[in-house]
């Protein structure tokens, strides 16, 4: 049994990673019920992949406003500045809601960008022309809604953690935001032995003064 379904997850993985069914637009059609090739990341941000009748048409975020996987991966056509050009890209949209967050990633750099009210639009990398750090500018984005201040020094530069953090300023949620810590603490510990039976004649033996140990944790 066990070898009958690893034969059929063999037969199955290729089409499932090859091709999923989706939509794409233009600026005035949406198809529908299409068959697109997942590429990956990086292809996925530059093209759109089409798969009808066994074969590939390849559209640019010139000719496709938009695109998306009935998994729900949505991708964007969106201008932005890398560090070579400026030019157009598809940009995967992680959440949608009071703002929105999307990320790309080329060969050599990845970074995300917010969208809010329909008037911003706007790259957060991990430090800006200004040095700072994207903790501080997502302060700066977000700071509508103070109460998640400490959750945006604690989010990491990953989209798993980028998402729950716009979840959060979405609902202005006042509740601890996951993140990892880590560092030792050192103390000084004293023992002392404190005798039961004073009149025991064994006791002059024992040394009855304190004993100190540095601890580390």
């Amino acid at each position: 049994m066990k070898q009958k379904l690893l034969i059929l997850s063999l037969l199955f993985l290729p089409l499932l990673t090859y091709g999923q069914r989706g939509y794409y637009s233009t600026d005035s059609t949406t198809y529908s019920g299409i068959k697109l090739k997942d590429g990956g990341s990086i292809s996925n941000a530059k093209y759109c992949k089409v798969d009808k009748d066994d074969k590939i048409t390849v559209y640019s975020p010139y000719e496709v406003s938009e695109y998306g996987f009935n998994n729900g991966r949505v991708f964007i056509a969106k201008e932005i500045q890398t560090p070579d050009s400026t030019q157009k890209v598809f940009l995967e949209r992680l959440h949608k809601g009071k703002v929105t967050l999307y990320y790309y990633k080329g060969r050599g750099f990845h970074s995300y960008y917010i969208e809010k009210d329909s008037t911003l639009f706007i790259e957060v990398p991990r430090r800006n022309s200004h040095n700072e750090h994207y903790s501080q500018q997502l302060l700066k984005i977000l700071s509508d809604c103070p109460i998640i201040d400490d959750a945006c020094s604690h989010v990491t530069y990953s989209p798993h953690s980028m998402t729950r953090l716009l979840e959060r300023y979405d609902n202005c949620e006042l509740k601890p935001f996951p993140h990892f810590r880590y560092g030792f603490l050192i103390g000084y510990e004293f023992m002392k032995l404190i005798p039961l039976d004073s009149q025991n004649e064994y006791l002059e033996y024992f040394n009855f003064s304190y004993d100190g140990s540095f601890s580390i944790v």
